[in-house]
This record gives structure tokens, C-alpha cells and sequence, in this order.
């Protein structure tokens, strides 16, 4: 009994399916990117480029926005302002950036309705629209 028994023949089909390497598959895509580049394509890309500038300024400013918001808040909470006020605005800008302020948010807001109707119970009996 040998050792090469069972094992199938070698065959060359699997040596002429080379697959390209990562290196060699960016760098071919890059070159060819630069070999059909016209100046219309390039103003192009630059507009996208400064349209996403732009945007990326815009969620900076508002992250900056709202935990500044958020910081006077709590500074508000020890003197005298609306602090809670400002910290659910504060939360409400951070929200439509970050998951966690809007979890937070939205329990907050359970929270408060939660206190609202502890302290301001609603009577059935009292009837408005009669």
C-alpha cells in the first residue's frame, strides 16, 4: 500500500486560476482610474469632495452643538436655570447623531410622563366636554 493512494492526480487547471492579490487588484484599479481621468471628472469629484466637507462640518457643529447644550445643562442643574430644559434639548440635538442620546432621550421622556402623572393624577369622573 502506498501513500499516494487515494489522492487524486494533480492537475493544471488549479495553476491557471490565479487569483490577484489585494496589492495588485488596488493598484490596477487606481491606475486605470488615472488613465481615463478627464478634467470633467475631476470637477466632479471635487464637488462631491467639498459637498461632503460640507456635511461632515454640519455633523461636527451639531455634535459640538449639542454636548455643549448638554454641559450647560448640567451646569444649570446646580445653578439657577432651566437646566433639565436644557438637557433634553440638548439631547433631543445629540439624538439625531448618536443612538445612545436618543435611547436616553426616549427614557427620559417615559420618566417625565411617569412624574407627570404621579404628581397631576387624572380623574375619570371630571368630564370636559360635558
Amino acid at each position: 500500500m502506498s501513500i499516494t493512494e487515494g489522492i487524486p492526480p494533480f492537475k493544471s487547471e488549479f495553476v491557471s486560476r490565479r487569483v490577484p492579490r489585494y496589492w495588485q487588484s488596488t493598484c490596477w484599479k487606481i491606475s486605470s482610474v488615472r488613465t481615463t481621468d478627464d478634467a470633467s471628472n475631476r470637477v466632479d469629484w471635487v464637488k462631491r469632495m467639498f459637498v461632503r466637507s460640507l456635511q461632515q462640518a454640519k455633523r461636527f457643529l451639531k455634535i459640538l452643538f449639542g454636548f455643549t447644550l448638554l454641559a450647560l445643562g448640567v451646569v444649570m442643574i446646580v445653578t439657577p436655570g432651566p437646566g433639565w430644559l436644557t438637557i433634553l434639548l440638548g439631547l433631543g440635538v445629540l439624538a439625531a447623531e448618536f443612538v445612545w442620546a436618543r435611547r436616553l432621550l426616549d427614557r427620559l421622556k417615559q420618566q417625565g410622563g411617569r412624574i407627570r402623572d404621579s404628581v397631576f393624577p387624572r380623574n375619570d369622573s371630571t368630564d370636559r366636554a360635558a
